[in-house]
C-alpha cells in the first residue's frame, strides 16, 4: 500500500481520507470506430472523510486546487455527502458486540475504528449522539462488491446469531 507496511499501512487504511476514482468516460462508446477528439469527458469520484473533516470544506479545498491547477472550468456535481461517524471503541454497544463476537465466531474480533467503506453512521453517532456498530459476515470468496457476490448460509446464520447476542448483550450491561 504506497510502500507502507504493518501498523503504518493500517494507519492509512482505517485512519487516513480517501479519494477513489470509481469511473472514467467520454469520447464515442458506439458500434465501430471514431477518430475524434471528445468535446468533453468525465468521471465518478468518492471521498471517504476521517472525523473532524467536513464534506463542506473538502469540497472547497478540491475546487481550490483544480482552479490552482489550471482547472477551474471542470463541473463538479455533489450527489450526496455527510461527515464520518465515529464510536469510541469502550462504549457500551461496541463491547456487547466484541463479546457476541467471540461467543459466535470463537475467536476475539479485530476491533477497526473507522469502514473503508461509507453509510450515513454520522446522522445517528453526530447528529443524534447515539454511539453504534457495524459488524460484517463473509468469507474470503464472496466477491464483496463484485459481479457473483454471495454469502454462504452458514455465515449468514452465524451473522443473525451474532446480531441477536449483541442486542442481548448490551441489554444486560
Amino acid at each position: 500500500m504506497g510502500g507502507l507496511t504493518g501498523l503504518e499501512a493500517l494507519r492509512q487504511l482505517y485512519l487516513a481520507p480517501a479519494l477513489n476514482i470509481s469511473g472514467i468516460y467520454g469520447g464515442y462508446t458506439g458500434e465501430g470506430g471514431k477518430t475524434v477528439i471528445p468535446a468533453e469527458a468525465g468521471m465518478k469520484v468518492d471521498i471517504r472523510l476521517v472525523p473532524g473533516q467536513e464534506p463542506e470544506d473538502v469540497l472547497k479545498a478540491l475546487r481550490s486546487y483544480l482552479a490552482e491547477e489550471g482547472f477551474g472550468d471542470i463541473e463538479l456535481r455533489v450527489l450526496s455527502s455527510y461527515p464520518a461517524g465515529f464510536t469510541r471503541p469502550d462504549e457500551p454497544v461496541v463491547v456487547a458486540s466484541a463479546r457476541a463476537a467471540e461467543r459466535v465466531y470463537g475467536v476475539p474480533p479485530a476491533l477497526l475504528p473507522l469502514s473503508a467503506g461509507s453509510g450515513p453512521m454520522y446522522l445517528f453517532t453526530g447528529l443524534l449522539g447515539v454511539p453504534m456498530t457495524g459488524a460484517g459476515v463473509g468469507y474470503y470468496g464472496s466477491r464483496t462488491h463484485a459481479p457473483k457476490e454471495n454469502i454462504r448460509k452458514p455465515d449468514l446464520l452465524a451473522g443473525m446469531k451474532h446480531v441477536a447476542l449483541t442486542l442481548l448483550t448490551f441489554a444486560a450491561l
